[in-house]
């Protein structure tokens, strides 16, 4: 059976768990220094093969070990000793019985019993075999101590002793009667000195009331010396007013860093020339707008293209009619259709007539021009020199785009033109020819609005190029216009702003004026035409009479080529008219858009936008102005929400301030003052306490004394009290020697009446004489015996040797080199013998070196264990067995062992803490052809020290840093460092601080980088009183108090504990030894199941309805519940609710030294984290 791997978690000497895998089959060379844990090892593979060999340690172990059968696993948990064969449960296999354990387990005091013991338990069982089971030794010794009372030497001085005994007695006897007698009288003084005792124990109570009341009186003077404000004080008012002061300059920064951002964002806004946000509906329609008239303009140019198209049709059309150069007579027609398209023409003319006069009717009746041009011109020159005035710092810019809005970019001669064109082509050829004279009509009004646009633009027609200079246009500012009050930028454009909004007026009333006289003049020129007209068709009338009765009459191919060429041009006026319509019409709707536009940008105080391309940009200049103006808005909103804030914190922290002094009782700012009783409070803390435990004491003193009925006492002063103290000490004299003197008495009689020495004296002495009798009797027969056993000694010496001694001897013979021999002492008071080969003379083992009596003694342990197996071969475990072994009897023995490795295949564990006893081993294992040692360094397997071997070694990963709280909360901090949970089990020595410092996370942060994480390693620090800790007591009220918060939550957890009990575990399951090894398991994993709690426990045991309680005994579990309430693990005391913990606690003297708003915060977080 071989050990492939063994694991430790629990061992007495063992705190942390650790594991050897790995290893050899042969030899294993466990290496450590002394106290690393090597004997611990031969101490848990005990625990693990035999049942009993724990020997009632706690041990939790485990260990896998190979065989022919399989893999075996083996457990020892406490009592639970259970065994696997390849995974599956089985019983033990047959091992050697746990006695044997020793032949396995060899050590260096093994193998260095002393002379006479060592080796005697192993010859003791070989001189059994040898002599058939029988131990011939024992019965020899039986022989010869009956051989030794041959003499009777102890049985006469047995018989006279007796005698002298009962003598003795009789006087004893006498004596005793005589102190009886006196015991009256000494039971009597007793009972006087105890009254008196009684009594010096009150009057010690009422010496120690007189004190206290000098200790209350001291601290009421010394208290009456300090200022009264000192009772509203803390201790920490000079830190507090120094971070209140702090914060307080931080907010004040802070307000006029956020002031100076509003002025900006203010400026920002201003910088819009944004009066307000514009509404997003009216942003969007004139994005719309602008858009459109981009399309418009595209399809407007689009249809002066086809225009052009069809003018040039229309002039070739034309000429084919020879241009209307031939004679009217020429023009007359062969058929009736000529009449009818005279008729036509006539009646077209006489309709035109009265639509013409009837619209002149309307126009003269309506207003006329009025007089208002004089005035425009003022006010755009006002307009015009408030420009100049305003953009004089970039004159480059002034009179951008205006060039374009000139009106001789439209010429106005064309247009007349073609209004002319258009009259005489309708009343002489066809009315909707008329389309022609609308086109020019058109190109007029479109110069018209143009040169209106470019009067509000500020660009006037032919304006002379001003100087860049203010002075200059403030000088031609017109007369009988109004200034702006202050030649300034706001004033300027505030006036310049009203001057345009009144020119904008004045000239859509002057552009309705001229288009209505337009429109008249260019009707009374049609109605000339239209006279004109009717003469024409009076000469056409008579042409075409005389056409129908034409003497001469064309020929026909030249009529009908003239009457295609008639119908061509006919067709071509009708695409040039519809061509000239559709760009007047799209021209008047781009014309109309901008208009609409002008008065958009209008409402906001922008300039006019002049074509498509300029209002799409003014457009997003808008939105961009618009954005920016609506962030600055909510910004300033912002900003003015944080003033008003940081207003109303520095209010705060300003009445905080004034708090510090009004609660001290000082003068505003007077620090001085703060701090001088900041320095006394220690003394006045301390004094009050002192005063409080002396008012305390005094109650309970007094108390006492009443309810001991000794109420005389508490009124007698200090010189009464000391005289009834001397009194009463006198009469209290030789109580202890009364009470001993009859204890000694009562003691004796009670012996005398239970003991019947007398009695006994003569009972002593007739056994004396019987054994006497019987001594004689027993030498005879010892003497026979005696010759009996040396005749059977000789025999089984020179007959019987069993194998066991025969392979000691090979062992032994091969350690010394076949100096010794092995023999079996002829003497049953030794063990071996070592027979020298030359001189054939036996040594005992007390004659023999110490490496020689180990290699004796190793040789006879390792055949027994040969012998002692049965079907397992278990390793062998030598610890340090060959120290005192020179190097050759090492050697020596290093190769017995060798042989042992190789011919019988056993594995061996080595323990030594010598590096060179491994190198040793290696070179003999070498030697007999075994597989080299497996080396295990324990010292590294632990994580003890071993010797450094490189530089790697000694490279240490820097301590990780502790989180800081940074803006966490007390909760979030307490999460994020993972700490444990509150468990007033654990008393108050062994919290985290965590659960002392949630209001100081900065003192905390500083303490676990300082590696103190609990309590109790704060309260032994600080008793140091090193200059760490000082520093830490004085950086914070919390640092200050934190030992006596220790202290209340030490208190706090008492009270909690009370009536709740200890938690159970499996060792107190164990220790109770109610619990049978069938339920062991299962209670201790109900008991880990409810949390250790011992109540629930019990009562899930009684119950039996959870799996792991079916079926336990009832006895069992009241005999558990005893057990538990023996040793305190459940209490029957009742259960304190949180107002009774928190009252235990309050009453504490800790309590007294904190703020009560401390106090009842602590507690309460306790009471709730508890739960």
């Amino acid at each position: 059976m071989k050990l492939r791997r063994l694991e430790i978690k629990l061992l007495p000497g063992i705190e942390d768990a650790f594991s050897l895998g790995d290893l050899g089959d042969g030899m294993n060379v466990v290496l450590g220094p002394n106290g690393i844990g090597k004997s611990s090892l031969v101490r848990a593979m005990a625990s693990l093969l035999w049942k009993d060999g724990a020997a009632g340690a706690q041990v939790i172990a485990s260990a896998t070990l190979g065989s022919d059968a399989g893999e075996y696993a083996v457990v020892r948990e406490l009592t639970s000793w259970r065994w696997k064969l390849d995974g599956a449960d089985c019983d033990a296999p047959r091992l050697p019985a746990s006695h044997l354990e020793g032949c396995f387990f060899l050590g260096l005091r093994d193998l260095l019993d002393d002379a006479q013991d060592a080796g005697k338990d192993v010859a003791q069982a070989i001189r059994e075999q040898m002599a058939g089971g029988y131990d011939l030794a024992a019965i020899s010794v039986a022989g010869e101590v009956e051989r030794k009372t041959r003499k009777g030497k102890a049985a006469r001085a047995k018989f006279a002793e007796s005698e002298a005994a009962l003598r003795k007695t009789a006087a004893g006897q006498k004596a005793l009667d005589k102190r009886l007698a006196g015991l009256v009288g000494l039971q009597a003084g007793i009972e006087k000195a105890l009254i008196a005792d009684r009594k010096a124990k009150y009057i010690e109570v009422a010496v120690e009331l007189q004190r206290e009341r000098v200790v209350l009186a001291e601290c009421e003077a010394a208290l009456g010396e300090f200022p009264i404000a000192l009772e509203g004080l803390t201790g920490g008012e000079s830190r507090d007013l120094e971070q209140l002061e702090s914060d307080l300059e931080g907010k004040r920064k802070q307000y006029a860093t956020l002031e100076e951002a509003r002025e900006r964002t203010r400026a920002k806004a201003l910088a819009t020339r944004l009066k307000a946000p514009i509404d997003g509906a009216f942003l969007r329609a004139v994005k719309v707008r602008a858009e459109r008239l981009g399309e418009l303009e595209s399809q407007a140019a689009q249809a002066v293209r086809e225009w052009r198209e069809t003018q040039a049709l229309l002039a070739r059309a034309s000429k084919r009619v020879g241009g209307f150069e031939e004679p009217p007579a020429e023009l007359s027609l062969a058929d009736t259709e000529g009449l009818f398209s005279f008729l036509r023409d006539v009646q077209k003319v006489a309709t035109e007539c009265g639509v013409v006069e009837a619209r002149l009717s309307l126009l003269d009746e309506g207003a006329s021009f009025g007089e208002g041009g004089e005035l425009e011109k003022r006010m755009q020159r006002g307009v015009d020199q408030l420009r100049i005035w305003l953009r004089s710092p970039d004159p480059a810019t002034a009179r951008t785009g205006v060039e374009q809005l000139k009106p001789g970019n439209i010429p106005a001669v064309p247009a007349l033109a073609l209004i002319v064109l258009g009259v005489v082509l309708a009343l002489a050829i066809d009315p909707w020819l008329l389309l022609i004279a609308g086109v020019g009509m058109g190109l007029l009004l479109s110069n018209s609005v143009l040169r209106m646009i470019a009067d509000r633009m500020g660009a006037p027609v032919d304006a002379p190029e001003l100087p860049d200079r203010r002075a200059l246009a403030q000088a031609e500012f017109p007369a009988g216009v109004d200034g702006p009050k202050e030649w300034d930028q706001d004033a300027v454009a505030e006036r310049l702003q009203v001057l345009e909004d009144g020119l904008a007026e004045s000239r859509a009333g002057h552009m309705h004026a001229v288009v209505q006289d337009t429109e008249r003049k260019t009707l009374q020129s049609r109605m000339e035409k239209l006279s004109l007209s009717e003469t024409e068709l009076e000469a056409r009338r008579q042409v075409l009479a005389h056409a129908l009765g034409l003497e001469e009459i064309p020929h026909t191919a030249e009529l009908v080529e003239r009457m295609h060429a008639m119908a061509a041009l006919h067709q071509a006026r009708a695409a040039e008219a519809q061509a000239e319509a559709g760009q007047l019409g799209k021209a008047g709707l781009a014309a109309k858009l901008l208009l609409a536009l002008v008065d958009d940008f209008a409402q906001l105080g922008e300039l006019a936008p002049t074509e498509a391309i300029d209002a799409r940009a003014r457009v997003e200049d808008l939105e961009e102005r618009d954005r920016i103006l609506r962030g600055s808005l909510d910004i300033e909103l912002e900003h003015e929400a944080g003033l008003t804030r940081l207003l109303d914190e520095i209010e705060t922290l300003e009445g905080r301030i004034a708090g510090i002094f009004t609660g001290a009782d000082l003068e505003q700012g007077d620090r001085t003052g703060l701090k001088n009783l900041v320095e006394q409070l220690g003394l006045f803390k301390r004094a009050a306490l002192d005063k409080s435990v002396a008012a305390k004491t005094i109650a309970r003193t007094e108390s006492q004394l009443s309810e001991a009925g000794e109420k005389g006492l508490i009124e007698m002063d200090g010189q009464s009290i000391t005289l009834e103290r001397e009194r009463v000490e006198k009469a209290c004299e030789g109580l202890e020697e009364k009470r001993q003197e009859i204890s000694e008495i009562q003691s004796e009689a009670r012996h005398a009446r239970a003991g019947h020495s007398v009695e006994e004296g003569l009972l002593a002495k007739d056994t004396a004489l019987t054994a006497l009798e019987i001594c004689r009797e027993g030498a005879l027969q010892a003497a026979a015996c005696n010759f009996l056993m040396e005749s059977v000694r000789t025999e089984y010496d020179t007959g019987s040797m069993p194998e066991v001694l025969k392979r000691a001897r090979e062992l032994f013979a091969s350690f010394t080199h076949h100096k010794y021999e092995l023999a079996i002492a002829p003497d049953a008071g030794t063990s071996f013998v070592a027979r020298e080969a030359n001189s054939g003379k036996d040594r005992h083992l007390n004659e023999l070196s110490d490496g020689t009596r180990i290699q004796l003694a190793l040789a006879a342990r390792l055949a027994f264990v040969e012998q002692a197996e049965q079907g397992h071969k278990l390793p062998l475990f030598l610890d340090e067995a060959l120290d005192h072994s020179d190097a050759e009897r090492f050697h020596a023995i290093a190769r017995g062992l060798a042989r042992m490795i190789v011919e019988d295949g056993r594995q061996m564990f080595y323990l030594t803490s010598d590096p060179m006893d491994a190198e040793r081993l290696q070179a003999a294992l070498r030697e007999e052809g075994a597989a080299p040692a497996k080396i295990v360094d324990l010292a590294q397997v632990r994580g003890g020290a071993t010797s450094v071997r490189s530089a790697v070694e000694l490279e240490v990963a820097p301590r990780p840093n502790v989180l800081a709280p940074g803006e966490l909360s007390a909760a979030e901090y307490g999460a994020a460092l993972a700490v444990p949970y509150l468990d007033p089990r654990r008393g108050g020595t062994d919290q985290h601080l965590f659960y002392l410092l949630g209001d100081d996370l900065s003192l905390l942060h500083k303490l676990l980088e300082l590696q103190f994480e609990r309590t109790g390693q704060w309260l032994s620090f600080q008793k140091s009183g090193g200059p760490i800790a000082l520093a830490l007591q004085a950086e914070s009220k919390a640092g200050a108090e934190l030992a006596v918060r220790v202290d209340l939550l030490a208190v706090f957890c008492g009270a909690w504990l009370e009536g709740r009990g200890r938690s159970v575990d499996r060792v107190a399951i164990e220790a109770s030894k109610v619990v049978s090894a069938t339920f062991t398991d299962k209670v201790a994993a109900l008991a880990q199941e409810l949390g250790g709690n011992p109540v629930e426990l019990i009562a899930a045991l009684r119950a039996r309805e959870n799996p792991l309680a079916k079926r336990f005994p009832e006895k069992a579990a009241e005999g558990l519940e005893r057990y538990l309430i023996d040793e305190e693990f459940l209490d029957d005391r009742p259960t304190l609710n949180e107002s009774e913990v928190m009252g235990r606690a309050l009453d504490c003297p800790a309590a007294s030294l904190l703020q009560v708003e401390t106090t009842t915060r602590l507690l309460h977080l306790w009471w709730e984290l508890s739960h």
